[in-house]
């Protein structure tokens, strides 16, 4: 009787001990297939990061390019204008002068 109760302990035991063991060994690779997950998750994420923040620069470098070569060209174009304005004043005036010197001959004739 005590023979049949320990056989029955021991297997109930083994059962136990068994099913533990199992447990603690999936526990090992378990946590670190998620510390894998985890870790991967992260450098994504980062590497991710990286690649947006030097695509917002880039694109961020190509529109003040941009900015600064129209703003060049619209001053220049501006200087042209002044420069053709000013010409044209100083065209005007000398052809008003010759035209006065031109009269006071006529008149002193």
């Amino acid at each position: 009787m005590a023979r049949a109760k320990y056989v029955l302990l021991k297997g109930a035991v083994l059962k136990i001990q068994g099913w533990w063991r199992d447990q603690i060994a999936v526990r090992g690779p378990k946590r670190e297939f998620t510390l894998a997950i985890q870790s991967t998750i992260r450098l994504q994420s980062f590497i991710r990061g990286k690649l947006a923040h030097n695509n917002h620069a880039s694109l961020l470098a190509v529109t003040l390019f941009a900015q600064r070569q129209y703003r060049s060209c619209k001053d220049a174009r501006r200087a042209q204008l002044d420069f053709l304005r000013l010409r044209l004043a100083t065209l005007h005036i000398q052809r008003r002068y010759r035209s006065s010197l031109v009269a006071r001959e006529v008149r002193q004739r």
